[in-house]
């Protein structure tokens, strides 16, 4: 995800997300759902960092302006894969493991394919 920090462009992770690379499927509809998120927020986010990954980019929580949580909204909308390997704060992985869940047995997104 691209953020601009200071008037400077920079890029983080969302923390528990294993987002589709650039050729496997629904790669454009994640991209998209993501961005859609962050128009619902006015383009306005907090972020919690969580952790560095081993590119030296800053892994996070993202909050929107009504404090909902993007990571877990993408994951909701089975645009992305699950991952627990990152960390996440409590009140988030109990969120999160609920939304995949729920997009499991929904067979949305990416459960559909």
């Amino acid at each position: 995800m691209r953020i601009l920090w200071d008037g400077k462009e920079e890029r983080i992770r969302l923390c528990g997300i294993d987002a589709p690379k650039l050729k496997q499927q629904l790669r454009e509809a994640s991209r998209n759902n993501l961005q859609s998120l962050a128009k619902r927020s006015n383009n306005q986010a907090r972020l919690t960092v969580v952790d560095v990954d081993r590119y030296g980019q800053e892994v996070a929580e993202v909050f929107s302006v009504s404090r909902t949580v993007l990571n877990v909204e993408h994951i909701r909308a089975a645009m992305t894969i699950c991952t627990g390997s990152m960390l996440l704060t409590a009140l988030t992985k109990l969120k999160w493991s609920r939304q995949k869940q729920q997009s499991k047995q929904s067979k949305q997104g990416i459960w559909n394919i």
